[in-house]
């Protein structure tokens, strides 16, 4: 159930008559201006923090995924990238031998 602002300012009234205004105003302030369904438990933050490590633990898992993946492409490259310059050099040598003799 929530608390609509006409019934705080009601019961702020009633207060300010029974216990005057200072004391009214200090217990308002005490009071959540939202529903208290509105407001986290302990549990419920404890229950957060659980949920936030285990999407860390994957997020770290992700990445090293990522990174194992990134590295095997890069080799590839690399190793493709030698190769057609093994070949180039071969081919420049092999034309300037023809052209030598």
């Amino acid at each position: 159930m929530t608390v609509s602002e006409a019934s705080r300012r009601e019961m702020h009234a009633e207060l300010v008559k029974k216990l005057g205004a200072s004391v009214a105003d200090t217990l308002m302030d005490y009071l959540p201006h939202a529903g208290w369904s509105d407001l986290a438990r302990r549990s419920d933050l404890d229950r957060l923090v659980v949920e936030m490590q285990a999407m860390e633990s994957r997020l770290e898992t992700k990445i090293a995924e990522l990174r194992a993946d990134m590295n095997d492409k890069f080799a590839s490259q690399t190793r493709w990238f030698m190769a057609s310059q093994l070949v180039l050099v071969a081919a420049v040598i092999g034309s300037i031998t023809a052209i030598a003799h």
